[in-house]
C-alpha cells in the first residue's frame, strides 16, 4: 500500500495534517496516506545511478504518467541511455495491473505478475517498488514501541507495519515511515522472513511541482553492503495539455 513509484514522480503528495486527541487508529493513516491529492498526469526525465561493488552505471530514461480515472492509471518509461527500451504498465486499483516490456529488437511482452520481485533494469529497484501496491493486499498495523511516533530527520513520524496476505512474497513484511505533519511516506524497510532489514527504500529532496509535494531523489540501498540504486528527477512537470490516453498503447510501443 504505503510502496510508492517513480512513475510517481509527481504523485506522491502530502495532505493536510489531523491532530489526534489519542493513539490515531491504522486506518485513518492510511485513508490519509490514500487520499493525498495528484495531478491528472506528469512528464520526467530521471537518471538512475546503479552503484555495486564499487562500480558506478548511470542510465537515462523519460517518464510518462496519467490517471484516466479514480480507478485506473499508466505509465509509460522510454530508456534513452544506453538502449531504447521501454516498459509500460496499466495500474488498476481493484484487479490485475498489466505490464509490457518493449527492447530496441523485439515486440512488446508482458510481464506476468509473478516478476515483480525481479530487477529493474539491472539496479536495486524491483518492478514491485515501481508500481502503487494495492492497500487492500496488506494487513496493516500502528507500530507504538514504547509510543506511536518517532523522530526521523528532526520530524515526528508513524511508523506502519504492512504484512502481504497472500504467501510466497519476498519479503514479510515493511515498516513505512509516515511523516506526521502531512502524511507523506519518506522511508520503507523490507524485512526478510529471518527478521532482518534486507533493504531500504529512502525518499529525499521534496519538491513543490506545481502544488504537489515530489520527491526528486529515491534511493534503495541493500541493507549490509554499499549497494545502492538512486533516481534523481532531473526535470518534471505535470497537468500537462500534451499528454494523451493514446500514448499507453501497448500497440503503439
Amino acid at each position: 500500500m504505503l510502496k510508492e513509484s517513480i512513475f510517481f514522480v509527481s504523485t506522491i503528495f502530502g495532505v493536510t495534517a489531523q491532530s489526534y486527541a489519542q493513539n490515531p487508529k491504522v486506518e485513518d493513516i492510511v485513508a490519509k496516506v490514500e487520499a493525498r491529492e495528484s495531478p491528472k498526469n506528469s512528464k520526467a526525465e530521471v537518471l538512475l545511478t546503479i552503484s555495486k561493488e564499487g562500480s558506478k552505471v548511470e542510465k537515462v530514461f523519460k517518464v510518462l504518467t496519467l490517471k484516466e480515472s479514480e480507478e485506473e492509471s499508466y505509465s509509460l518509461i522510454e530508456f534513452i541511455k544506453p538502449t531504447a527500451t521501454k516498459f509500460l504498465v496499466h495500474s488498476r486499483k481493484k484487479g490485475d495491473d498489466d505490464r509490457w516490456l518493449k527492447t530496441s529488437s523485439g515486440q512488446p511482452k508482458r510481464i506476468s505478475a509473478s516478476a515483480e520481485d525481479q530487477s529493474f533494469s539491472q539496479s536495486h529497484f524491483d518492478y514491485s517498488d515501481l508500481q502503487f501496491a494495492k492497500e487492500s493486499d496488506f494487513k496493516h498495523e500502528l507500530v507504538c514501541v514504547p509510543k506511536c511516533e518517532v523522530d526521523l530527520n528532526g520530524a515526528p513520524h508513524y511508523k506502519v507495519k504492512s504484512v502481504p496476505k497472500s504467501a510466497g512474497k519476498k519479503y514479510s513484511y515493511t515498516i513505512n515511515f509516515i511523516r506526521v505533519a502531512d502524511f507523506m511516506p519518506v522511508k520503507i524497510e523490507y524485512y526478510g522472513k529471518d527478521g532482518k532489514v534486507q533493504k531500504e527504500l529512502i525518499m529525499e529532496d521534496l519538491k513543490d511541482v506545481k502544488g504537489f509535494l515530489t520527491p526528486m531523489k529515491i534511493t534503495v540501498k541493500i541493507s549490509g553492503t554499499n549497494n545502492f540504486s538512486t533516481m534523481t528527477i532531473q526535470s518534471v512537470d505535470v497537468d500537462r495539455s500534451d499528454i494523451k490516453k493514446q500514448q499507453f498503447d501497448k500497440n503503439v510501443l
